[in-house]
């Protein structure tokens, strides 16, 4: 994993389940960096953590956190697919 994305999972960690403007801005900034699948899979199980005991925030906070989660499964999905289509 490169430094970078320590950084980016710092930030992302220290804002899981806080109640402030911050999660808009670090959810668009997670979107645009370009995270390894590993770092992908972290933010994913982490979400996945926090929403299991109800800390993702408030719901407007929570919505963020989901939908990033939702995008980077896809994108995860994405790069199977694709991964197995360069095989054939």
């Amino acid at each position: 994993m490169r430094d970078e994305e320590l950084i980016y999972l710092c930030a992302f960690r220290y804002v899981l389940g806080r109640r402030s403007y911050i999660v808009d801005v670090v959810t668009k900034f997670l979107r645009k960096a370009n995270l390894s699948p590993l770092a992908k899979k972290l933010v994913i199980r982490e979400i996945n953590e926090a929403q299991k005991y109800h800390r993702l925030g408030d719901e407007i906070d929570a919505e963020k956190w989901l939908r990033l989660r939702d995008e980077f499964e896809e994108q995860l999905k994405q790069e199977v697919e694709d991964e197995s289509t360069k095989i054939l």
